[in-house]
């Protein structure tokens, strides 16, 4: 097993990076089970203020504490995660800096 946490913003980001990974089915059913754990529920996000600004899209939440998460994962669902964070094209170097690369520390400890 492996854990991690996630804030809010880390985990905004991390849910829209995992629903745009397209692929054949079997690599997508690999990854369905680790955003179910990390999704916000409807409720959760109808807290949530989502910000359009050109192509960026900011979610803001409602105070600091809402949306962090401790999230635990099976071995393969790790091994999974830290294959598609490392190959993906959609990560940014802000990314790296702000929550991937202390993410991909705890997934491969």
């Amino acid at each position: 097993m492996k854990n991690f946490n996630v804030n809010f913003n880390s985990r905004c980001r991390l849910v829209q990076v995992l629903n745009n990974i397209p692929g054949p089915l079997g690599r997508l059913r690999l990854l369905l089970p680790i955003l179910d754990k990390i999704s916000f529920t409807d409720e959760d996000w109808k807290k949530v203020k989502i910000v359009q600004n050109g192509n960026q899209t900011t979610c803001v939440a409602p105070n600091n504490e809402f949306g962090n998460l401790k999230v635990e994962l099976e071995n393969a669902e790790a091994d999974a995660l830290i294959k598609e964070l490392e190959n993906s094209t959609e990560i940014v170097l802000n990314d790296y800096r702000s929550w991937v690369k202390e993410l991909l520390k705890d997934l491969k400890e």
